[in-house]
């Protein structure tokens, strides 16, 4: 406690002089798991790259070799500054049972069936018929599968698949088998887990890559003056056999890109793992085209977007993580704080105008940025 206090204080210090942060633990944190990746480029560009405030893979993301730093919002700022803009009410939407209640009557959200305590069973959407982990264990007899997630967890950590085989008392566990034991001594060894029934997406987002659940991320704007929201930019996450059952980038799915105002997607493109970007055109596995398609109805759920983003006012800055199936639009959860990665791979986001002027508004990035 003592130790963050001096950081949060050395910081606003730093801030008061030099207008600019200093420091964030989990600058450090990203850095020991990115250099794992991406440490092919030589000591002092690594070095040059830290010292400008950005994890050193983003000199390959971001591919500084021809591209100007001063265009980009590096992760210091958005760890600490851009963090700033909504987290007053970040329970809101980190917390996923108060999202839910709290969006439910003004759009559609993917269904939480019921909260999992050390065993007991708290019933949050649904009949009631689930009140033990046995209940839990019979459902899977009749549903494709279900999804165990962390209540206030993110980017796609700490999730657990579970379905039935064809074997009797035989399931499948984040691709592990798992007696019935077994699955019951998981089920209730977990603390704080949503439980969800498998979604079956239809449509574009599924013919993409069909073995996940394939999402949009949507980010808005609360202008300042007006108070109305906006769309500051889009991407299409999309799954990957890289990462297993989620459409994380962070675990191997494809960010592309989606252009604002028309819906049409540009190129795909994952995580250099191995130290190289790649842009896709196609879906590395499945084939399909991504760059030039049509996201259909793409007024239609820019609409459905903002009325929440309106509706959450006063949180400025949100991510929000769409699912489409068919002609209809879900909201899976929001983000106060969302990766900038996603976007930045693509393009700067300090380019645009709009999300330059909103920025300087919260403190984010000043004139001389």
């Amino acid at each position: 406690m003592i130790k963050k206090s001096l950081i949060i204080i050395w910081n606003e210090i730093w801030l008061a002089l030099f207008n600019a942060p200093i420091y964030h633990p989990r600058f450090w944190e990203d850095e020991r798991l990115k250099s794992r990746y991406i440490n092919n480029y030589g000591f002092l560009k690594k070095l040059k790259t830290m010292l400008s405030g950005f994890n050193s893979d983003k000199y390959v993301l971001y591919d500084f070799r021809n591209n100007s730093k001063k265009y980009y919002l590096n992760d210091i700022r958005r760890r600490i500054l851009s963090e700033r803009i909504s987290k007053r009410h970040y329970y809101i939407v980190h917390n996923k049972i108060v999202f839910n209640k709290y969006l439910e009557n003004i759009c559609n959200i993917i269904p939480k069936i019921a909260l999992l305590k050390k065993g007991s069973i708290m019933t949050i959407q649904g009949d009631g018929t689930i009140n033990t982990i046995d209940d839990i264990i019979i459902l899977l007899n009749y549903e494709a599968g279900l999804f165990l997630k962390p209540y206030d967890g993110g980017s796609g950590r700490d999730i657990y698949k579970v379905e039935k085989t064809n074997k009797e008392n035989i399931y499948r566990v984040n691709e592990k088998n798992l007696t019935k034991k077994e699955l019951r001594e998981l089920l209730l060894s977990l603390d704080g887990y949503i439980l969800e029934k498998k979604f079956t997406q239809k449509g574009i987002s599924n013919t993409f890559y069909p073995k996940t659940l394939n999402t949009l991320r949507i980010y808005t704007m609360i202008d300042p003056v007006t108070d109305k929201a906006s769309i500051a930019c889009a991407v299409h996450r999309i799954g990957t056999s890289k990462s297993i059952f989620a459409d994380n980038w962070s675990q191997g799915g494809l960010s592309v890109w989606i252009e604002p105002e028309t819906g049409v997607m540009g190129s795909g493109i994952q995580y250099p793992f191995d130290g190289v970007l790649k842009h896709h055109q196609n879906h590395p596995d499945s084939g399909a085209r991504l760059e030039g398609r049509q996201i259909p109805n793409w007024e239609y759920i820019k609409a459905e977007v903002l009325k929440c983003a309106d509706y959450l006012y006063f949180m400025p800055w949100l991510g929000w993580d769409v699912v489409l199936s068919g002609d209809k639009v879900y909201i899976l959860e929001a983000n106060y704080n969302p990766d900038l990665n996603l976007i930045q791979v693509h393009k700067p986001l300090l380019e645009s105008e709009k999300i330059r002027n909103f920025y300087m508004y919260h403190g984010v990035i000043s004139d001389e940025k």
